[in-house]
């Protein structure tokens, strides 16, 4: 599958609206695929009316998972509630559809192909809209009771707007569909250890149970409490959760401090929290710190409770720290002709690192930086020595 690209134009009449566009789209380089493209679209108002189509703005799209494959069907909607849905002609000439506008308004929507490339050669003359990315994701297919990793899928719709895409559906010519909802990813820090002030061990309400996946909890036989966290490695966190335990909310904590250490020894105040709640038992609840463009990487964490909701003991489910966020990821399902749904799933192909030098023409390299620099000197030594004989 692939996509496409247009612009459109808008025209306004009483109570009825119209738009135009003209799209792009690109075969994706081998045969029966395609790639990013481009073309031209139009929008009406949802009511009929007999003034002319206007250019709406240009739409880029490129949908690729592999399966040499054109769209045959394509929606979309934007994070502030716009919504788009496309069907193409079989050779993708052009499309019919409709758009709905953020607030409300319905609008007839057409389009026409005007150009195809490869998505090797990129997208050229069709730059994408600030807001918005070619998403490249490691999938990964839920059948079996597991998951099982899947086709890399290319994801773009840039229709021109303000809001980036927040969720996808499409349907190719063979009668494949798949629907993606993007979402941003929250980037967990391993915690490999931790030590309380208190822990009730007889009854295995460990400080150790609040980094593990389980659900049983932490307890400490007082109404103060300290937690130090070591993590896997130094994180510059940017907000923290903490889940409260199965009963007793007079236990949860109300009042507490997050601080961080590198060693472990001298700390650094980072978030104060005063009269806190937490409405259900087992609640998840995440607290995020004040950004700060320099915040240290730290190692060690500690959770300074310095008062409860009553009780004089406190307790905890589990406690986790997160950095910032690494981009964006999906979930939603994929169905193949004549199949069942699956779960489907993706993360962000990681950025290819920067290429090194082999050894060997490091070296060499450095080899003839150093006669160069060699013969440098003596030149100048050479013309000291005249300078100074003149």
């Amino acid at each position: 599958m692939t996509g496409t690209t247009g612009r459109a134009a808008m025209e306004h009449s009483r109570n009825r609206r119209r738009r135009g566009v003209r799209c792009l789209a690109c075969p994706a380089g081998r045969a029966g695929a395609s790639g990013p493209a481009r073309s031209g679209a139009d929008l009406c108002g949802s009511e009929r009316s007999s003034r002319p189509w206007q250019a709406a703005s240009r739409l880029l799209f490129h949908i690729d998972r592999d399966e040499r494959s054109l769209p045959a069907q394509l929606g979309w909607q934007d994070d502030d509630g716009t919504e788009t849905a496309i069907s193409f002609q079989s050779n993708m000439s052009d499309f019919p559809g409709v758009h709905r506008a953020a607030d409300g308004t319905a609008y007839e929507y057409r389009g026409r192909l005007t150009g195809r490339w490869p998505y090797a050669e990129g997208m050229p003359n069709a730059p994408i809209s600030g807001s918005h990315h070619l998403h490249r994701f490691r999938t990964e297919e839920g059948w079996g009771g597991g998951w099982h990793r899947s086709h890399e899928l290319r994801l773009l719709v840039d229709d021109g707007g303000p809001a980036p895409v927040e969720r996808v559906t499409w349907r190719d010519q063979r009668g494949n569909s798949g629907v993606a909802v993007l979402h941003t990813l929250s980037n967990e820090v391993e915690a490999t250890d931790v030590e309380a002030s208190d822990e009730f061990e007889e009854a295995g309400e460990i400080a150790e149970n609040l980094i593990d996946e389980s659900r049983d909890k932490w307890l400490a036989g007082d109404d103060v409490a300290l937690l130090d966290f070591t993590l896997a490695r130094p994180a510059a966190i940017t907000s923290y959760t903490l889940t409260s335990a199965n009963d007793c909310a007079e236990r949860d904590p109300r009042d507490w401090t997050l601080l961080g250490s590198h060693h472990g020894d001298a700390w650094t105040p980072l978030d104060v929290r005063i009269g806190e709640r937490f409405t259900d038992r087992f609640e998840t609840r995440e607290f995020f710190l004040r950004p700060h463009a320099d915040m240290p990487a730290f190692r060690h964490y500690r959770l300074d409770i310095t008062r409860n909701s009553g009780s004089n003991e406190t307790q905890l489910t589990g406690v986790r720290f997160i950095e910032a966020p690494t981009g964006k990821g999906f979930t939603g399902y994929y169905q193949r002709y004549n199949e069942g749904p699956i779960g489907y799933r993706g993360t962000p192909v990681p950025s290819a690192p920067a290429a090194a030098l082999p050894a060997p023409r490091l070296a060499s390299d450095l080899d003839a930086a150093v006669a160069s620099l060699t013969e440098t000197a003596q030149s100048l030594a050479a013309l000291a020595a005249r300078l100074r004989n003149n």
